[in-house]
């Protein structure tokens, strides 16, 4: 089967890995296949390079409707069997080439969760219409879309997202020993995030949270790693870091292209977000074992199961708090995997800590890993 994956860029991103990665899964299951993009951006054009993925670049010049007329024109000469969209303006204009080039099947995706409908929600949901399926990458956002827009429903499936298995494995001996140095200081346990830093994903909700367990008296340190430029978001985050006393505890990061290192160099993983589809950075740490903490938003829930492999959470400060409190005391040195003593709320502060972190790679391997992404899509095509 002759197949175009289309997005805007392969730059670097969440929903551009997913499809360089699906691309080359499509090429490995014996399929001929491109991966169109229309802006210039070539972080993931090695990777196609070296699986014999074909990239085919077709420059926006001039207005939106001529650059679908050229793909339609692209179309007519390549003959798709089918084309799969992911990104909101590439499932746009995939659904408008489809009007103009019908010969092939049409799929689009959804990468986030709505939490409210306005009127940009509708528009697009009626210009999807156009395509044969819609492919959210949660069950959330499947289950918000049927209720809220009963006449895409029927065109409606679930594939979330993967998580190369393979590259994504833990330390040895699962348990990495992390430390954090400052002011001459080691303080442990070592707390990661690998996300943007912008208001959706509550950087300033964490930052009280860890104010929190800082004034209990616990000991941490925190780093997170997604900083892509100093906007006014940032600096408030600053600010808020210095109001708190925070410095010596907790520090922004620039966004790192070698995340395996930064999730096998930590004991735990907290993700505070208010919105998400589904995480890549929450299903990496689980490969690699960590357990984690994440809130209730989106499909986190059947991921991280309370007890087995960390903790949920609402997305206030003290919520956070109180399941990241439960990590920290069994982390706490002295308070080894097995032991009996238990926490001041009560907690077992002896939770098997190595026993989470084999939960945690086993959910990544049983639900994100490519054979089960690759089979899912390939039933859909």
């Amino acid at each position: 089967m002759r197949i175009t994956c289309m997005i805007r860029s392969l730059t670097l991103g969440g929903a551009e890995r997913q499809l360089t990665g699906l691309a080359v899964m499509l090429k490995d299951n014996g399929h001929d296949v491109e991966v169109l993009t229309y802006h210039e951006a070539d972080f993931y054009a090695q990777t196609l390079q070296e699986a014999g993925v074909r990239h085919t670049f077709i420059a926006k010049d001039g207005s939106s409707a001529r650059l679908e007329r050229r793909i339609a024109e692209h179309f007519r000469e390549w003959q798709p069997d089918a084309v799969i969209a992911f990104l909101t303006g590439p499932c746009v204009k995939a659904c408008h080439v489809h009007k103009l080039y019908p010969h092939f099947r049409l799929i689009v995706s959804e990468r986030n969760v709505n939490t409210w409908t306005g009127p940009h929600d509708l528009w697009r949901m009626l210009v999807f219409r156009e395509a044969d399926l819609v492919v959210t990458n949660s069950h959330a956002q499947e289950s918000y879309l049927r209720r809220r827009f009963p006449f895409i429903a029927a065109k409606l499936r679930t594939i979330v997202n993967f998580v190369d298995t393979d590259a994504f494995i833990p330390a040895a001996g699962e348990a990495s020993g992390a430390t954090s140095e400052t002011s001459g200081a080691t303080l442990r346990p070592l707390i990661v995030t690998t996300a943007r830093v912008d208001s959706r994903k509550n950087v300033h909700g964490y930052i009280r949270a860890l104010a929190l367990l800082r004034d209990e008296g616990l000991s941490f340190y925190a780093k997170w790693y997604g900083l892509k430029k100093e906007d006014a978001y940032y600096r408030r985050c600053q600010r808020l870091i210095r109001r708190f006393g925070l410095e010596d505890r907790f520090e922004i990061l620039p966004a790192t292209i070698d995340v395996v290192s930064v999730y096998r160099n930590a004991d735990c993983f907290c993700l505070p977000s208010f919105y998400e589809g589904t995480p890549n950075s929450l299903c990496e740490a689980l490969s690699c074992g960590l357990p984690a903490v994440a809130t209730l938003v989106s499909d986190n829930a059947s991921y991280v199961c309370d007890g087995l492999n960390g903790f949920t959470c609402s997305t206030h400060p003290a919520d956070i708090a109180a399941a990241l409190r439960q990590l920290l005391t069994a982390l706490q040195p002295g308070h080894a995997a097995g032991t009996d003593a238990g926490s001041e709320d009560g907690t077992d502060a002896g939770l098997h800590i190595a026993a989470m972190r084999k939960a945690s790679r086993d959910i990544a391997i049983s639900r994100l890993s490519k054979p089960v992404f690759i089979s899912a899509w390939l039933s859909v095509i």
